[in-house]
């Protein structure tokens, strides 16, 4: 189930709001919000601001498989994540830029563990992540088919399992 709500505000600004909601199998019922405000003063700049949560159910294998070396785990939360971001971009006459700041925190992270058999792998949630960082990115069209482009992104990683740091790959 899904429902969203819109309203303009003004003829500058506008709000979004919306729920999911989400029930599978032994899982308990899961509603995640999600909101929004857009604000264009005029001269081309417009300046959002977005907040929301979503969730991953366990997938049927990191629930159920029995493999020799790979067993899942029927006890098992769904990942969580709430992020916000905000972002100013400007457009006018061919050019576009933007730059975004985001945030994000993920919980109850499926991942394999050998710590209770070096040989077999058991699905469990044990990671978290904090991802924060701003975005850049332009683009220029020289005529209606060749365009320049580009972006550049800074990202502040940090995850952790079991209350120890994860190598990030």
């Amino acid at each position: 189930f899904y429902a969203q709500f819109e309203h303009r505000f003004t003829e500058q600004l506008n709000a979004v709001a919306g729920v999911q909601a989400n029930k599978i199998g032994h899982l308990d019922l899961n509603a995640v919000p999600r909101a929004g405000l857009v604000w264009t003063p005029g001269g081309g700049l417009s300046v959002k601001a977005l907040f929301g949560k979503a969730y991953r159910a366990p997938s049927i294998n990191e629930l159920y498989l029995n493999y020799p070396t790979l067993r899942g785990n029927p006890n098992l939360l769904p990942e969580r994540v709430k992020t916000w971001d905000v972002s100013v971009a400007y457009l006018a006459n061919r050019f576009h830029a933007s730059a975004t700041v985001f945030n994000s925190r993920q919980t109850d992270i499926i991942r394999g563990n050998t710590e209770l058999d070096p040989v077999v792998v058991i699905y469990v949630n044990a990671a978290q992540t904090h991802n924060s960082g701003i975005e850049f990115e332009f683009k220029h069209y020289l005529s209606d088919r060749v365009f320049l482009s580009g972006s550049a992104l800074r990202v502040h990683a940090h995850a952790m399992s079991d209350g120890k740091p994860l190598p990030l790959a």
